[in-house]
């Protein structure tokens, strides 16, 4: 796939978790946001960049050094999140992973980061594909190769709140712009407090 078609098919996916993004941080006075597993960040430039003022975003480094030169507002940073290390040394407003999570081997990794970034009212905004609504291979494990681990939405805010969130709200939507229609489940947590 060309850069051309890279930058398309990046348009497609996770545009109502930016979308809201977007809504939140105008509502709620949100200045800095962190992107984790932002790939090609169309829809981050296009949907909250316009109202925040600070964007970083990190992925792969064959991800980061994909994003083309046109697309320089924010900081870009490559990081494998599977391994639990970023440590930007301060704090986000908001911290947004759409559609990341089920694609690591270390899933609780990423959610250290998390927690190393947010503040007290950091508004964290995760999706994930529904496990009810993925294909599944004859073995029943993700049909979708790149998915280590996929959850149902209940398991889901099990798992955060086991991992020391506080799920405000969740809910769903039809993703329906790949090859078939798929659940995505949302949710906007915060970290609890001590």
């Amino acid at each position: 796939m060309n850069t051309e078609q890279e930058l398309e098919k990046s348009q497609l996916f996770q545009v109502k978790i930016y979308k809201a993004a977007a809504r939140l941080a105008k509502t709620q006075n949100v200045k800095s946001v962190l992107d984790l597993g932002c790939g090609l960040p169309t829809k981050l430039l296009k949907y909250v960049c316009p109202v925040i003022e600070e964007v970083v975003g990190v992925d792969l480094p064959e991800k980061i050094n994909a994003i083309p030169e046109t697309m320089c507002k924010g900081r870009w940073i490559a990081c494998d999140l599977n391994k639990g290390e970023l440590d930007l040394g301060r704090k986000f407003d908001m911290i947004i992973s759409a559609d990341a999570i089920e694609h690591l081997e270390n899933p609780d990794a990423l959610l250290t980061i998390i927690k190393r970034h947010s503040h007290v009212n950091t508004m964290i905004l995760l999706s994930t594909p529904d496990a009810e609504s993925t294909m599944k291979q004859q073995n029943g494990r993700p049909a979708n190769l790149q998915h280590k681990t996929e959850w149902k939405m209940s398991e889901f805010v099990r798992y955060l709140s086991a991992s020391g969130f506080d799920v405000v709200d969740f809910g769903c939507y039809i993703e329906a712009n790949g090859s078939y229609p798929y659940i995505c489940d949302y949710f906007l947590a915060r970290v609890k407090k001590r």
